[in-house]
């Protein structure tokens, strides 16, 4: 019963909720393995049970968001369509707890001493080149990881673009379908009116066939009246 702003708002908030939440455990679906950085939560307008607190909270506009922060309570709270979701994102990273981002960690592993290839060779055993050959190993994999990252990303995007475009013909076939009702009740209501009219039209042909005979049964009176009319003027001036 979604409309499709909420039904495209759905599946960008749960992917917000995938990268920014709580992970779960596979197996039970319940178990919290990882916290994350927000908790989210929704709430059923269409069910009868939060209806009366959706009116408290005077969440009227979907989707509805509201965001708390600990002991500070509320921070914020704003309507918010898949157009608006941007305002959600900034929201999110504005009031969520910090985490060390990748270029913070790079800015570290920057700071360590890197070695070429002759001063391995020279010192094989040196502590600086044992650094040296775990920073060119860490920046490897954390190039391996990026990449992951970015190959992750991309493949999230395109989920969430078929998802949209999923979205977007569920909503499209059944406003089609309510079409093709409305059509179909309208060709109902108009082979209705044809059956009104066609017998309209077969009742006012029998009525008119009535007309018609009674006006040939006036005219046959008329000039049965007539020749009586002559009969009685001519008896009257036999008679005088």
């Amino acid at each position: 019963s979604w409309c499709k702003t909420c039904q495209v708002f759905d599946i960008r908030y749960r992917k917000l909720a995938s990268q920014f939440g709580d992970k779960y455990d596979s197996k039970t679906g319940t178990e919290i393995t990882q916290k994350g950085r927000v908790r989210f939560a929704e709430m059923q307008f269409d069910n009868p049970n939060n209806e009366e607190m959706c009116k408290v909270l005077n969440a009227t506009k979907l989707p509805y968001i509201f965001l708390y922060k600990g002991s500070k309570g509320k921070m914020k709270e704003f309507q918010c369509s898949p157009t608006k979701f941007k305002m959600l994102t900034d929201a999110v990273n504005e009031y969520a707890d910090p985490v060390v981002g990748d270029s913070e960690m790079n800015r570290e592993l920057e700071k360590l001493p890197v070695l070429n290839r002759d001063d391995l060779e020279e010192s094989p055993q040196d502590g600086n080149a044992t650094i040296a050959a775990q920073s060119m190993s860490s920046n490897g994999e954390d190039t391996i990881d990026g990449l992951k990252q970015q190959l992750v990303t991309i493949e999230n995007e395109k989920i969430e673009m078929f998802e949209i475009m999923k979205a977007q013909i569920e909503y499209d076939k059944t406003y089609i379908k309510k079409l093709e009702t409305g059509v179909e009740t309208q060709r109902s209501m108009l082979e209705a009116k044809d059956g009104e009219i066609s017998n309209i039209t077969t009742i006012m042909e029998q009525q008119h066939s009535v007309l018609k005979s009674k006006e040939e049964e006036m005219q046959t009176l008329t000039i049965n009246f007539n020749h009586q009319r002559e009969e009685n003027h001519q008896a009257i001036d036999e008679l005088s």
